[in-house]
């Protein structure tokens, strides 16, 4: 048996899935990949001997017209490497529910995987045409296995799906090596940032703005606390970005550092932000997803010892309050203040906590006993 992975994602785009790749990479298991963008796989996954690397990269697009021609073409390149090189003993695995869409109804043909990064009940085909509807439900029944980054959301999925069995769990947890960082080679401008900020402890909020992140009363909690404390962004820089430096001057910011060299900034945080609100509007997420989140960035930053705030949801309180690793609030500016000072008054143990959390699970191990599972079903 084999492995046929269908990654069409910008690997530095999707943590996970550069986690499930470096796993796969130390089991003795043939993996063959299929990708767009092959050169910016890690060394590790690019060098692994048990790795096959197929990449279907499309020209570059102009307009919304030859990006469409593109995709179909694609589509037929994916599709037809597939048959190419499975067999009906191999398992066919899409990391995404963008993967399974493309892929589409040959995943049926085949023993397959469906991995899921969102919690969703189904995604239109373009964007442009929301009610058309790739119809994933059809696709995860016939899975031989679904696999959901979170607890909660394996259940819910089940009941949207209505699927004979649970999704399978695998965490969003990255791979990550303590190492001294070059911060000067890494990014120069977060070393330029870095150095301006000095001894301040820095709160850290990384990732996406705008949409489910809501910030403003988080950077408001951090001026309250005084000069000893700084607020610091981290990632793209957008227009909901630029509204958040206008609105708050003494806000730091280190641009989009690509994974995982973004961990030079990240180690140096005192404290980690998570925010994540329902919203309806962010293409077709489940209202439900933001609730109950599964982020990398969880396991980030508690890699490094940095104890958590966050807005109250199920999907930060149930794991700070069952490891005891941060605390949630409600998003007023005073409540995130004084749920930063309480952290402050055990962060000692919270910090060992955090550290604790990360080493807590072994994902080359859960990875392995996935595969070990396929492998019983042959």
């Amino acid at each position: 048996m084999k492995l046929v992975i269908v990654l069409l994602t910008h690997i530095d785009n999707l943590p996970p899935a550069r986690n499930l790749l470096i796993s796969l990479s130390k089991i003795e298991i043939k993996v063959e990949l299929i990708t767009m963008y092959s050169a910016a796989l890690p060394e590790q996954i690019r060098k692994a001997g048990n790795i096959t690397i197929h990449d279907v990269q499309s020209e570059i697009a102009n307009n919304k017209l030859q990006a469409l021609k593109n995709r179909f073409k694609r589509r037929r390149k994916v599709r037809t490497l597939i048959k190419e090189i499975m067999s009906d003993r191999d398992v066919l695995w899409t990391v995404t529910d963008y993967d399974a869409m493309e892929v589409g109804d040959i995943l049926n043909n085949y023993r397959h995987v469906m991995q899921l990064m969102e919690l969703i009940q189904d995604i239109p085909i373009f964007d442009e045409l929301p009610f058309y509807k790739a119809n994933l439900q059809k696709y995860a029944q016939t899975a031989e296995m679904v696999i959901v980054p979170e607890y909660n959301r394996a259940y819910i999925q089940q009941a949207y799906w209505q699927l004979k069995n649970t999704p399978k769990v695998l965490p969003n947890k990255p791979t990550v090596y303590k190492q001294e960082y070059d911060i000067e080679a890494i990014s120069p401008k977060g070393a330029e940032v870095l150095s301006e900020i000095g001894n301040r402890k820095i709160v850290l909020y990384q990732g996406v703005f705008g949409y489910e992140r809501v910030l403003d009363q988080f950077i408001e909690a951090v001026e309250q606390l005084g000069d000893d404390y700084c607020m610091l962004l981290m990632g793209r820089d957008d227009e909901e970005l630029q509204k958040l430096l206008e609105k708050y001057p003494e806000t730091f910011f280190v641009p989009f550092i690509a994974a995982p060299n973004h961990l030079a900034i990240t180690s140096k945080a005192h404290i980690g932000v998570l925010s994540y609100v329902n919203t309806n509007n962010i293409r077709h997420y489940d209202p439900l997803n933001a609730l109950y989140c599964a982020p990398n960035k969880l396991y980030e930053y508690a890699c490094f010892g940095i104890p958590m705030i966050g807005n109250d949801i199920p999907g930060l309180r149930i794991p700070f309050e069952q490891n005891n690793i941060g605390r949630c609030s409600e998003l007023k500016a005073n409540e995130i203040a004084e749920a930063i000072r309480k952290i402050e008054m055990d962060y000692s143990q919270m910090s060992k906590n955090c550290i604790q959390f990360y080493e807590s699970i072994d994902m080359d191990k859960l990875v392995g006993e996935l595969v070990k599972d396929l492998i019983s079903k042959e």
